[in-house]
């Protein structure tokens, strides 16, 4: 990965003595002014991918293997090795990257230099960045001076996400525009580009479609970015866009409308096969956590689609179904085998049990308003709540249907906009009512009934001031009051999220759908047709961090996002 240098420069009078790191210090002119010393400093990264990642922005590209100063006048004035092996510099280790110091002397006042890096010793090889500065040389050093260096272009990647969009619904696809440095490596930002010559250059994204039906936000980079192309929904076979660059080979990539299976996107590499995932959460580290119920693991994957799954702290056969993100930025998730279990970042897990209950089995887990977690439990009418420090709490008083208090499904608790914790009470029995019930930060709960044989799964904030739920093929909404509307048509009875498009998006985990409602009730199905696998029975879903919907598939292991964006 490049390529973002930050090489600081610490200038010290001339009569000081400096470390070398392998450069040279020529004399100055003869008849010039005072000189100074200027200690140029760069950490070169490995050429892993995680570790480039840990220490971005501060990056040179990592083939980089030795580099040049020059002056105004193109005359080097310093050349050095950049390996562990040249003199100044000290070897990588886990934590810190190869870091070098390389000495050159520049008279008194403002300098302009060239800094230019190659992937070979000796300044030899291929450039693979430059950069220009200006060092003012000052007595009353030292002085601190950052910079940063331009990739230079050698090849252009374009790819497009979705590669197709269905005919009739508008959406985005993104557009994930690369330029690669000589050596394959992809520069990152936010430095300008460079070419060979070491001047500025700018990659243009051009469209094909002229009709205005595809539109990008953005066609011109002189930095590293993307952008999105927006579909307007009307009838277009295809758009093909173009990435060009002055003496670099342009790169295409075609967007085709009407291709109705690339609107749901499905990942399975890196999911153990009968893992069951169940729950699934947007975590503060922008990456969607979800549960396994079987095999004790927590799943991560990244909105590319990267999974790494978790077990090390997990007891075995917890039984880990809902998650949650939780107020001290990890994620909080049930495991019915009697526990709340709590996942860092990083990934490591702790397990929670004194306070709840023998025998008690948390199911579904949601974030309150009062900085708490608050979870359910489906073998008692009770509702618990655990600090982020562990503290359980158990709360009885008001939850007055008989046998189980919460629904099966790990998406049966949410977070309502009043600021209470919703959740929903399921019997399965033919001669009392479920209910919905809400708690309040003091643990007063108030419940309300729902008709006779109705099946209640999922519950979730709606954008409207009211509380959503999926309720036997029907999207309901309830009013902080308690006032009930249901709306008919969803093919399905899931778990239910606020989508980033306003929207109340749904599952379907018995029929293979997603689909969403409006505030107003209008609601659209998404079936095999649109790319889920059949008999792969979509159950938690959650808006992600790319603007799309992200759920989990349990009976055909796997994540699904909804390409809306």
């Amino acid at each position: 990965m490049v390529l973002r240098a930050v090489l600081v420069f610490v200038l010290a009078s001339s009569l000081a003595a400096c470390g070398g790191g392998g450069g040279t210090s020529p004399t100055p002119p003869a008849g010039s002014a005072a000189s100074n010393t200027v200690l140029f400093v760069i950490r070169v990264p490995s050429g892993s991918t995680s570790s480039n990642r840990k220490r971005r922005p501060a990056y040179v590209s990592p083939s980089t293997q030795s580099l040049t100063i020059a002056n105004a006048s193109s005359v080097v004035i310093a050349t050095a090795n950049l390996t562990p092996q040249s003199p100044g510099c000290t070897a990588p280790t886990a934590t810190t990257p190869l870091t070098c110091s390389v000495s050159a002397t520049v008279p008194t006042g403002t300098n302009t230099l060239t800094v230019t890096t190659y992937d070979a010793p000796g300044a030899t090889g291929t450039k693979v960045a430059v950069a220009a500065l200006q060092v003012t040389g000052a007595a009353n050093g030292p002085t601190t001076v950052n910079l940063t260096l331009s990739g230079i272009v050698s090849s252009l990647a374009l790819v497009l996400d979705p590669t197709a969009l269905p005919s009739g619904t508008a959406a985005r696809s993104a557009v994930l525009l690369n330029a690669l440095d000589p050596d394959g490596n992809i520069i990152v930002g936010p430095e300008t580009f460079a070419n060979a010559s070491g001047n500025a250059l700018t990659i243009t994204l051009s469209n094909s479609d002229a009709s205005g039906k595809t539109s990008l936000a953005k066609s011109t980079f002189t930095a590293p970015g993307g952008t999105d192309l927006s579909y307007n929904g009307t009838t277009l076979a295809s758009a093909t866009i173009t990435a060009s660059a002055t003496g670099v080979t342009s790169k295409n990539a075609t967007l085709t409308i009407g291709g109705n299976s690339a609107f749901i996107t499905e990942f399975r590499t890196g999911i153990a096969t009968a893992s069951s995932p169940a729950g699934i959460a947007l975590g503060a580290d922008g990456n969607l956590w979800f549960t396994e119920q079987a095999g004790d693991r927590i799943g991560r994957i990244t909105p590319r689609g990267v999974v790494t799954e978790f077990s090390a702290g997990l007891t075995p056969f917890s039984l880990a179904s809902s998650i949650t993100a939780g107020p001290d930025g990890n994620l909080w998730f049930t495991e019915n085998a009697g526990r709340i279990g709590r996942i860092t970042p990083a990934g490591a897990i702790t397990e929670f049990s004194a306070g709840i209950p023998s025998g008690a089995q948390p199911v579904a887990i949601a974030a309150g308003s009062d900085g708490n977690l608050w979870f359910s439990d489906s073998t008692a009418p009770r509702i618990g709540r655990i600090t982020p420090a562990g503290a359980v709490t158990m709360f009885t008083a008001g939850i007055t249907l008989p046998g189980a208090s919460a629904n099966f499904a790990p998406c049966s608790m949410a977070r309502g906009p009043n600021g209470n914790v919703w959740w929903l009470e399921e019997t399965f029995s033919f001669s009392t009512p479920p209910r919905m019930a809400q708690i309040t930060p003091a643990g007063v709960v108030t419940e309300y009934p729902l008709q006779l044989n109705e099946i209640a799964v999922g519950v979730a904030a709606g954008p409207d001031g009211n509380v959503w739920f999926t309720v036997s093929n029907n999207i309901a909404r309830i009013t902080p009051s308690g006032t009930i509307t249901r709306f008919s048509g969803a093919n399905g009875n899931g778990c239910i999220a606020l989508g980033p498009d306003g929207n109340l998006w749904f599952t379907g985990d018995f029929t293979d759908n997603v689909g969403k409602s409006t505030p107003t009730g209008t609601i659209t199905n998404y079936d095999t047709t649109f790319g889920i696998t059949s008999f792969s029975s979509p159950v938690g879903i959650t808006a992600g961090p790319d603007g799309n919907l992200w759920f989990v598939e349990q009976s055909t292991p796997g994540v699904g996002r909804v390409n809306i964006r």
